[in-house]
C-alpha cells in the first residue's frame, strides 16, 4: 500500500512531472450496478460505537498497525448510520466469498471531515509474486482521483474538482469488466482504464485523516439480465435504481439505467410499460406498501420528463408482499427492495 508520506511525495512529484491526466471524458453517464447483490451494508444493524460487524481487518495490513481497530467505529446521523474512520494505517475488507473474477460494480458514499482527507478503495492483485501488493483508488477531498499501482507508481490521474465540496457527501461507483475499469464520482464518468493490467482477487477500503462511509454496495454484472428481456421475457427487474433510505427520493446514481429504459422505449413506441415497486420486510407492512407507490410513480416521472409519454406508464406497489428471498440477510433484503418493468 502506499503509506501518508509517500503518497504526499508522489502528489508533489506529479505537480512538477505532469503525469497524464485522464479527465471526465464527456460521455453520458452509463454507470449500472449488476442485479446480483454480493454485499451490501447500510451499517443499521451494527451497534454505534463498534466496529462494524459484517467486516474484517485487510489481511495486507502490517501487524503494528492492527491495534488501530477501534478506530473504525459505527455513527448515527438522524436516520441514518455511517462508517467512520479516523486512522491513515489501517483497511478493511468486506467479508464476502467468493471474490467476482470476471464483471463486478462497487459503490459506496463518502464525506470528508478535512480538506486534506482521503478516501481509498484498494485492489489486491490475483497474480503477484509478492504478497499483499495492492492497487490504490484515491479520491482526494477535492474530488481528484489518483490510482497507485504496487510497486508504488502513480499510474492514472484524474482531475474531477470543479465545484467538489469536501464537506458534501459524495458518491464514488466503479465497474470493472474483463480488465476495463470505469470510475463515476457523483453522476459522471471520472476516470476510463481500458486496461488495468490486473485481475482484482479481493478489496478493502480506507482513508487518509478522518472519513465517513456509508451505503456500501458490491454487485456482479450479469449481461444476461437485461433491459431487453421485456423484450424476451416482458419483465425486467433491476435493482440499480436506488432511492434514499425511507424515501422515493431517486438517487443520482440510478440515472444509467434510467437512461437504458429511456432508450429501449424510444427504440420500442409500441411498448408500453407497468412499473412495480418492491420492498423489503423491515418495518411496517403499510408504510412499505405506500412507498413501494411512491417509488413507482418516481421512476414513472423521471421517465416522461426524458420525453416519454404518459400514456405508456401505469405504475403499482406491492410493498414487501412479494419478496423474491428470505428477508434474513442484508444481501437478501436488497434484493427484495427492487424495481420491475413488465411489458402490457
Amino acid at each position: 500500500m502506499v503509506r501518508p508520506f509517500t503518497y504526499l511525495l508522489l502528489c508533489s512529484l506529479l505537480l512538477i512531472t505532469g503525469v497524464a491526466s485522464h479527465a471526465q471524458t464527456g460521455e453520458r453517464y452509463d454507470f449500472v450496478p449488476g442485479e446480483k447483490v454480493l454485499f451490501e451494508d447500510d451499517f443499521h444493524t451494527d451497534n454505534v460505537s463498534g466496529f462494524p460487524s459484517h467486516w474484517n481487518i485487510s489481511p495486507c495490513i502490517e501487524p503494528q498497525f492492527r491495534n488501530t481497530r477501534g478506530e473504525w467505529t459505527i455513527q448515527k446521523e438522524e436516520d441514518d448510520y455511517v462508517l467512520r474512520s479516523g486512522t491513515t494505517f489501517m483497511h478493511i475488507s468486506p467479508v464476502l466469498r467468493p471474490f467476482p473474477k470476471d464483471s463486478f460494480t462497487v459503490e459506496f458514499d463518502c464525506v470528508y471531515e478535512d480538506p486534506a482527507a482521503c478516501a481509498e478503495l484498494y485492489f489486491t492483485p490475483s497474480d503477484q509474486s509478492v504478497p499483499c501488493k495492492e492497487v490504490g483508488f484515491h479520491v482526494l477531498s477535492w474530488g481528484k482521483m489518483n490510482v497507485f499501482y504496487p510497486d508504488g507508481t502513480l499510474k492514472y490521474s484524474a482531475d474531477n474538482s470543479g465545484d467538489f465540496n469536501y464537506k458534501d457527501w459524495h458518491h464514488f461507483g466503479l465497474s470493472y469488466c474483463n480488465g476495463t475499469i470505469k470510475c463515476y464520482l457523483d453522476g459522471h464518468i471520472a476516470l476510463k482504464i481500458p486496461d488495468c493490467g490486473f485481475v482484482p482477487a479481493g478489496l478493502s477500503i480506507g482513508c487518509i485523516a478522518p472519513v465517513r462511509f456509508s451505503h456500501f454496495t458490491m454487485t456482479i454484472i450479469d449481461k444476461t439480465n437485461a433491459v431487453n428481456d421485456l423484450l424476451t421475457k416482458n419483465k425486467f427487474i433491476t435493482h440499480a435504481i436506488h432511492f434514499s433510505p425511507g424515501r422515493s427520493v431517486i438517487r443520482p446514481e440510478s440515472m444509467g439505467v434510467i437512461w437504458e429504459l429511456v432508450t429501449f422505449l424510444e427504440e420500442n413506441p409500441s411498448i408500453n410499460l407497468r412499473i412495480d415497486g418492491h420492498t423489503d420486510g423491515d418495518g411496517n407492512s403499510t408504510a412499505n406498501m405506500t412507498l413501494s407507490e411512491a417509488r413507482a410513480e418516481e421512476v414513472k416521472r423521471h421517465l416522461i420528463d426524458r420525453g416519454i409519454s404518459e400514456s405508456r406508464l401505469t405504475t403499482k406497489g406491492f410493498g414487501p408482499t412479494k419478496p423474491i428471498r428470505p428477508n434474513t440477510t442484508l444481501e437478501n433484503k436488497a434484493q427484495n427492495r427492487r424495481v420491475e418493468f413488465m411489458r402490457l
